[in-house]
């Protein structure tokens, strides 16, 4: 006769291999439920018996690097008085000149953003603006591969302690930090809240999913909890964020194509349906949003 393992809801597994760990369970003792990990979260089975299926990803949302783009609403999400996190999964289809993976709107005159490149002097993953901001760039040049053979996971923390001080943020690739360095300035960059595009005319040829801002620096084990080995499926309302887009997951706006993409978070930072994404597909490309059910 074998025992289960036991946890609690607290200290329940949070970072599980998507493969090998498929299987494993537990008994919650707290909550009085049995756990067990299907490869991209947790199947409950209440006292009774009744299951609660595990978290799932299942849609990502696929830009076509010509117009394709989220419009965030006018929000300010970056307060240059407030610390910030920035989290989200991309993988590029072909690396054009400076793909955006986003902008944001500041509490400045000038907005922010976060973009790839493949030149010397914005290696890899570079972030700022043209001004009132650190210009910084960092990454493993092998990146710049990687991104365009399978899903990466970027955050950009910042401490709330001075947004054109280098050492106040942080830059995390696969749930690991890299380092940064300065970078040369940028154009201009109007003051403008987007995914997947900045107000150059830079934009994403690939796919971005569960993207998520917070109003809070996240600790490197928070970072590393959300990239979850490598599985996109983490419920992150414990950690509360400003706005999560999900795209796709959120009801059934990845079946039915809505040009709406909700804001999923709930918790007391919540900017609510303020935050809705709105996809815009410009003049010359798709007519409507396209949802790809590859998702890390």
């Amino acid at each position: 006769m074998s025992t289960l393992n036991t946890t609690t809801v607290a200290t329940r597994p949070t970072t599980l291999n998507n493969t090998t760990d498929v299987g494993k369970s537990y008994f919650e003792t707290d909550s009085n439920k049995v756990l067990v990990w299907d490869g991209t979260g947790w199947n409950e089975w209440n006292a009774d018996l009744v299951l609660t299926p595990g978290f799932n990803n299942n849609y990502s949302a696929d830009l076509d690097g010509s117009d394709d783009y989220l419009d965030l609403g006018s929000s300010t999400y970056f307060d240059t008085s407030t610390a910030l996190t920035v989290s989200g999964w991309v993988t590029l289809d072909t690396f054009t000149s400076y793909p955006i993976f986003c902008s944001l709107k500041t509490s400045t005159s000038t907005g922010w953003k976060i973009g790839f490149s493949q030149q010397s002097g914005y290696d890899t993953v570079f972030m700022g603006s043209n001004s009132n901001f650190a210009k910084l760039k960092g990454g493993s040049t092998q990146l710049q591969s990687d991104l365009v053979s399978d899903w990466q996971h970027i955050a950009v923390t910042y401490n709330g302690s001075g947004a054109t001080t280098a050492g106040n943020y942080k830059l995390y690739v696969n749930g690991s930090e890299q380092t940064l360095s300065a970078s040369g300035a940028f154009a201009t960059t109007s003051n403008v809240s987007y995914i997947g595009r900045d107000s150059g005319g830079n934009y994403l040829n690939g796919q971005i999913d569960e993207f998520s801002i917070f109003s809070s620096e996240l600790t490197g084990q928070q970072v590393s909890d959300i990239y979850n080995s490598g599985v996109g499926a983490v419920d992150i309302s414990s950690l509360n964020p400003l706005a999560w887009w999900r795209m796709g997951d959120t009801g059934t706006e990845g079946s039915s194509g809505s040009s709406t993409i909700s804001n999923a978070a709930s918790g007391t930072n919540s900017l609510g349906s303020s935050a809705d994404a709105t996809w815009q597909n410009g003049t010359s490309g798709n007519t409507s949003p396209t949802y790809s059910t590859d998702a890390p």
